[in-house]
């Protein structure tokens, strides 16, 4: 018998501070098949559109088998289960591994009930595991050591970046509508003809110089992590851990979201600051420039495209303390269709973040545009110049720009709070300055940032900060209004993704009232709002956990662990 496999990969992601990736000789032609409808190393989680399908990745990272695999939950059953938990979690609808021990409360999870003296598995004193595989509809195996989840802005298109062979891989989902139930359509993972239930070569964008659509010839580099698309969809940027490297993918789709083609990989841009994690693009807005304001398509005329600047994005690193700004620049020829696409980055800018941080160590980045959004509602009154000179303002006032920063020790950190966009003395406006103006101490190591909602006492959209911390198993959640950390969740172990309820932008800026769940109007036992849950996976013990995020009422589980996914005490060590 080898010795176990999963002992040298918790070495390596112990170094690594909860970026997983390895420099490994890796193969997918041999060894066991994953689990299809097990959680095995979750490294990335994503919400269909309409919020029925939960997709879940998985890494095998301690290489027990040769692939990972990727999922198709169904959320619907999953979101009324957590409803029921909370309301019994002994219900006996509830397909439960085993029952809660001790009494619910908010206290920490108390011992088990077999004389052990252990502690109970967070999360199980009131939200007892379930059975995952009662709720996956569809798996493929993929390449291992899998690292973020991500979909297009048409959200149609999967995307996750894999070390195992260096690629970018895709899959194609259907859209779902948050007014009906799911079919079994909307669970289908779309990666090719699968062999042994494998998704085929031609899902792997980055992995072959001569795939479709590559007309540089060139391979992706090795740990590709973070994923930022641009605006329209068509265009997404890429990080990689371990090198001084940037990489551009065309998505293979419209700006319209049409699948046009097969993702492939364009453009390599060197010398970015090393060890990049976290991306995020820039949002620029079109009403900044005088030209483009009363474009009826904007940006639709020439003076406007002269002014406007090109997508850009920002980009972190877990080795110096510097934010790099990367221009995407897009081709004339038609993509998927033309020889000549050939769109490009370019590495235009360095941001020096040290005097602010709190070490060199940066990892996930988010940015908020949402002051603009609220505020630009004012113009639908005005007419005129005096439209023309609110819309302006508004499209200048500054983005909001969140920052994961920690020690070297990994024992605490910081949220950094930044601006994004500024108005110089002389009239010029930068859409792409960047300005760290505060910073949020947190504790443990904070690793990647999100911004989503929660639904506050009015029943009403309210952002938040959600900060996850791989090394303490914490998740902080803090206003962005007053910079304050409104609450502190402890999850499960080595908590990597985390994805949320869908919810659009515009609603949560205006802070618009939630929406009943129209897919419970009719049920006699849970009656929620479209958006309720967050989603968090532990990488570590192979499970993933609901957040319950509606204070309606001043709910007791606000902002608690309310429901768990798979069991927790299950194995993870290889016997190989």
């Amino acid at each position: 018998m080898s010795a176990p496999r999963f002992s040298l990969a918790i070495v390596a992601l112990a170094t690594l501070g909860g970026s997983v990736g390895v420099s490994a000789c890796y193969s997918d032609s041999a060894g066991i098949e994953p689990p299809t409808s097990s959680l095995y190393f979750p490294t990335g989680l994503a919400v269909s559109r309409g919020g029925g399908a939960l997709y879940v990745v998985n890494s095998d990272f301690d290489l027990r088998y040769n692939g990972g695999t990727l999922q198709s939950y169904d959320l619907t059953s999953i979101r009324r289960h957590a409803a029921l938990t909370i309301l019994d979690p002994q219900d006996s609808e509830l397909p439960l591994v085993r029952g809660p021990s001790g009494a619910c409360s908010s206290a920490a999870p108390v011992e088990k009930s077999d004389g052990s003296g252990a502690r109970q598995p967070l999360g199980e004193t009131c939200a007892p595991p379930v059975d995952s595989t009662r709720y996956v509809r569809d798996s493929a195996i993929v390449s291992a050591f899998a690292n973020d989840l991500a979909f297009s802005s048409s959200k149609n298109r999967l995307f996750f970046p894999v070390s195992g062979n260096a690629s970018v891989m895709w899959a194609d989902v259907e859209p779902d509508d948050s007014a009906t139930a799911a079919t079994s359509t909307s669970f289908t993972i779309g990666c090719g003809t699968r062999t042994a239930n494998r998704c085929d070569d031609g899902h792997q964008a980055g992995a072959s110089a001569t795939e479709a659509g590559n007309t540089r010839g060139i391979t992706l580099p090795g740990q590709p992590f973070g994923l930022a698309f641009t605006e329209d969809g068509t265009g997404l940027a890429v990080t990689h851990q371990a090198d001084t490297i940037a990489s551009l993918l065309s998505t293979g789709l419209s700006a319209t979201g049409a699948r046009v083609s097969s993702p492939a990989l364009q453009f390599l841009v060197g010398d970015v600051p090393n060890g990049s994690t976290g991306i995020a693009l820039v949002p620029h807005d079109a009403d900044a420039f005088d030209e483009c304001i009363d474009a009826p398509a904007s940006p639709a005329s020439t003076a406007c495209l002269a002014v406007l600047p090109k997508p850009s994005f920002l980009k972190t690193s877990k080795s110096e303390s510097r934010l790099a700004l990367l221009r995407y620049y897009a081709d004339e020829g038609g993509q998927g269709t033309s020889s000549l696409y050939r769109p490009y980055l370019t590495y235009e800018r360095v941001y020096n973040i040290g005097s602010t941080s709190v070490g060199i160590d940066a990892r996930g980045i988010a940015i908020d545009a949402s002051a603009r959004i609220v505020c630009k509602a004012q113009a639908a009154f005005l007419a005129g110049e005096a439209r023309r000179a609110t819309l302006r303002t508004c499209a200048r006032l500054p983005a909001r720009v969140f920052i994961a920063n920690r020690s070297t020790s990994s024992s605490y950190g910081a949220l950094l709070v930044g601006e994004v966009g500024a108005t110089a003395a002389d009239g010029s406006y930068d859409a792409d300055a960047v300005h760290i103006v505060t910073t949020v101490p947190l504790l443990g190591g904070p690793s990647r940032v999100h911004l989503a909602p929660i639904v506050d006492t009015d029943g009403r959209y309210s952002l938040r900060v959600f900060v996850v911390a791989f090394d303490s198993n914490r998740v902080s959640v803090v206003n962005p209004e007053t910079l304050q950390v409104e609450a502190v969740i402890v999850v499960g172990q080595g908590p990597f993704a985390m994805a949320f309820d869908p919810f659009a932008v515009d609603e949560v800026a205006r802070r618009d009232l939630v929406p009943d769940d129209a897919r419970f109007a009719q049920d006699p036992k849970v009656k929620m709002k479209r958006y309720r849950f967050g989603y968090i996976a532990s990488f570590t013990r192979s499970y993933v956990q609901a957040i319950d995020l509606d204070n309606t009422s001043m709910s007791p589980t606000f902002e608690r662990v309310v429901f768990t996914l798979g069991d927790p005490s299950a194995t993870v060590v290889s016997s190989q």
